[in-house]
């Protein structure tokens, strides 16, 4: 467990690190107070960081310029999202703040993200900005207590849509997210300007991407367990290392988040722990220990891949499970007095679960090899979960795993 800890903070902080030094630079442009239209590279960050700044690059320029929102009017990713500038009314008082524009007409919806809250809004008349809000209230029935959900945007909207017969009757269903606001805002823009065509700015989602490759690497497994019988005592195995050569499976998660992946791996092989253990009194009872699995290993994790760059970090975490389809066991015991040994009998009743399952962390870096093929390195430390009873025991195992892997 301490080995898991200490990967799982050493990854932390590689994480944080990289993740402010990381940047993702995509074509866009700025529009200055003077509505000058600058065209360059803008930082691609998340909403919370998009909200209070512009990382910009002007073209032909290496430069990187920092534009906070009361600096430019607005900036956006080319054929994607698109932030103007506005003063908002929030709990901490008035802010000045990058709003994302998701669609622009009669009404158009604007949407910041801060901490974990999300915020939308509604304007139909220039800087009148009017807050969709949804929140949960406390009501008690008897002596007993409820939390409701009050969807208080739902009456702003049939308010401000009131001029739209065919639109109030939907905003029953709507939810406070982008999709729906730019369904029922583009519905309104529609029925009241027949003539007009209103602009959604919302990023379109990258559509979902899937590659297979094959792996191989090393794996550095120790185990540990208690065995039991007529002599009752733990006892960790010899240290085991053998080559591994599987496949991976890695599914993108757009709608989650671009960098974030699903990955599984899987391989078979075939690994012997031995152990001789001694428990001495006055008389030396001896049991030496061989097993030997033959397994089909899972991995399940949750990759974050950073953006750009020749060489790209990864961050990932999960669990595995690994199935034996043979397991061979054999415990030779017998008592030494003296100079003298005495056999007392071989027993090959396998004592483990054929099931190990436990957690998985790692780290590890994506490399350009050639055009848009790449090779991807993963250094990973697993943990089993021991179940113990009288009866059956399930090893305790504590690995690393070096894997280098070609996706396709």
């Amino acid at each position: 467990m301490k080995q898991f800890i200490l990967l799982v903070l050493i990854g932390s902080v590689v994480f944080v690190k990289t993740a402010y030094s990381q940047s993702d630079f995509r074509d866009g442009y700025i529009i200055t107070n003077k509505n000058d239209t600058v065209v360059g590279q803008i930082d691609y960050k998340g909403n919370r960081s998009n909200a209070k700044r512009c990382l910009f690059i002007k073209s032909g320029e290496s430069e990187m310029r920092t534009y906070l929102p009361d600096e430019i009017k607005a900036y956006r990713y080319t054929d994607s999202k698109y932030y103007v500038s506005k003063k908002v009314n929030t709990t901490d008082g008035e802010k000045h703040l990058f709003l994302e524009f998701l669609i622009n007409g009669i009404a158009n919806i604007y949407y910041y993200r801060e901490g974990t809250n999300e915020h939308y809004f509604l304007e139909k008349e220039e800087g009148n900005l009017v807050p969709l809000i949804k929140e949960q209230k406390e009501i008690e029935v008897g002596n007993t207590k409820y939390v409701k959900e009050v969807k208080r945007y739902v009456g702003t909207l049939k308010y401000e849509f009131k001029d739209a017969p065919g639109v109030i009757n939907k905003t029953d269903n709507v939810k406070l997210d982008h999709q729906s606001l730019i369904r029922i805002a583009k519905d309104y823009n529609d029925e009241v300007c027949k003539n007009g065509k209103c602009i959604i700015y919302e990023k379109k989602v990258p559509k979902v991407s899937l590659s297979v490759g094959p792996f191989a690497g090393m794996n550095f497994m120790n185990m540990a367990t208690k065995i039991y019988g007529d002599i009752e005592y733990v006892k960790d195995f010899n240290s085991v290392t053998n080559p591994s050569f599987g496949l991976f499976l890695k599914v993108s998660l757009p709608s989650l988040n671009e960098r974030l992946f699903f990955q599984y791996e899987t391989f078979y092989d075939s690994k012997t722990f031995k152990a001789s253990n001694v428990k001495s009194s006055s008389t030396n009872y001896h049991n030496d220990l061989e097993v030997t699995f033959k397994s089909i290993n899972n991995t399940f994790v949750m990759r974050y891949e950073f953006p750009r760059g020749k060489i790209r970090p990864v961050f990932q975490g999960g669990v595995f499970i690994n199935y034996s389809v043979k397991t061979d066991f054999k415990s030779t015991r017998y008592v030494q007095i003296g100079s003298g040994t005495s056999n007392q009998g071989t027993s090959t009743d396998n004592q483990f679960e054929n099931s190990n399952f436990g957690m998985v962390a790692g780290i590890g870096c994506i490399f350009n090899i050639y055009k848009r093929q790449t090779l991807q390195i993963d250094l990973k430390y697993s943990q089993g979960t021991p179940i113990l009873s009288d009866e059956v025991q399930r090893m305790h195992t504590y690995a690393w795993s070096l894997n280098m892997g070609v996706p396709f």
